[in-house]
């Protein structure tokens, strides 16, 4: 039997993911600590000092949403019939597939949760080192620490980027992996680890239109006051002002359309935006990714075990990381396997992540 095909579906493992031994029900919220906001005050000497604020964590909650499955049978004949070495590949392949639709979750999470977007819609990015580097600046000027830095493409974009010398050469980077092995596999490059990732999602802008600014939109804001427009927006979109295109922003929820308030993700606007602005909502696009470990939560839980006459395992796959449950039942003179996994993911801090079009 030949060797499953997957793709590389790394972004689990590249997230500060929050694991537990103890068993969860799908619905259920994992409670992620945030760090509180401060602020510096004017010192006004006197016989009481002032009384400090609460400085308890505000917390974030993670739904454990997503509970799936992919399941195979054999019957007596197959399983005599199966050749030594085969039955690891089809649990490899049920395993993988799980796991891929996992990869997708985050990765879609991150693309809706992105707190700002660089590169053209439909343009594969890479094509010179300057996009590259692009993400990397707006994660900087968004303040989020320069540690668990990666982004995620396309195999479109690891073409575009093998073929820069600034990033495959070893006279420039010190490192000649992208040029020996072909791809780029958590090779460091400008401050982020980079991965290619055969799961990153495309977008599918909504049918919103035609939008303007109702009154001075400020600097910060993610509240956006608009007077007119048709048609829906999704979270996710990318969008620009006339007043200011080098910026993207992206949609933080749905909108229905006609006048109402647009919402962002944070850390909002870059630029005040003039009233009676006209309002650009950007192309379907893949959702290529830079973020900080910690920007997406990510929480997987075991299910509660059952007194059925069903053998129960735990495989861990080995390219993401991830622990899933594998469980045999003997039904009508075959076995049922079935793969499953319960987890939940959010973005939490949209600062630390940067959508790069394609």
């Amino acid at each position: 039997m030949l060797n499953p095909l997957r793709a590389n579906s790394v972004t689990p493992r590249l997230l500060t993911s929050e694991y537990s031994a103890l068993s969860a029900q799908k619905g259920q919220k994992i409670s992620v600590p945030m760090t509180p906001s401060m602020t510096v005050s004017d010192v006004t000497p006197g016989v009481t000092p002032p009384t400090p604020p609460d400085m308890t964590p505000t917390a974030v909650d993670v739904e454990m949403a997503n509970w799936k499955y992919v399941t195979f049978q054999l019957s007596d004949k197959d399983k005599f019939d199966v050749r030594e070495g085969n039955m690891p590949k089809v649990l490899s392949k049920a395993m993988s597939t799980l796991v891929d639709a996992i990869d997708v979750s985050i990765l879609t999470a991150g693309s809706q949760g992105a707190g700002a977007a660089t590169g053209t819609s439909g343009t594969t990015p890479f094509a010179s080192a300057i996009l590259a580097v692009q993400a990397n600046k707006i994660l900087n000027r968004n303040k989020v620490e320069k540690e668990g830095r990666h982004v995620l493409f396309d195999a479109d974009a690891e073409a575009n980027l093998i073929a820069l010398p600034e990033f495959a050469n070893s006279q420039f980077v010190g490192d000649y992996q992208a040029m020996t092995n072909g791809t780029f596999d958590g090779n460091r490059r400008v401050g982020s680890q980079w991965w290619q990732n055969q799961n990153i999602p495309t977008h599918t802008k909504g049918v919103g239109s035609g939008y303007v600014t109702n009154g001075i939109q400020a600097a910060g804001a993610t509240s956006i006051v608009v007077q007119t427009g048709t048609g829906a927006l999704v979270a996710g979109d990318v969008i620009s002002f006339a007043a200011d295109t080098a910026n993207k922003y992206v949609v933080a929820e749905a909108y229905t359309g006609g006048a109402g308030t647009v919402t962002i993700n944070s850390p909002g606007l870059v630029n005040a935006i003039p009233t009676g602005n006209a309002i650009t909502v950007n192309n379907d696009h893949v959702a290529n990714l830079a973020f900080t470990s910690d920007a997406i939560a990510f929480a997987s839980r075991p299910l509660p075990a059952s007194d059925a006459n069903a053998m129960t395992d735990t495989l861990v796959d080995p390219v993401s990381g991830l622990a899933v449950r594998l469980e045999t039942m003997r039904g009508w003179m075959q076995d049922l396997w079935v793969v499953s996994a319960l987890w939940g993911v959010k973005a939490v801090r949209s600062e630390g992540i940067v959508k790069i079009l394609g």
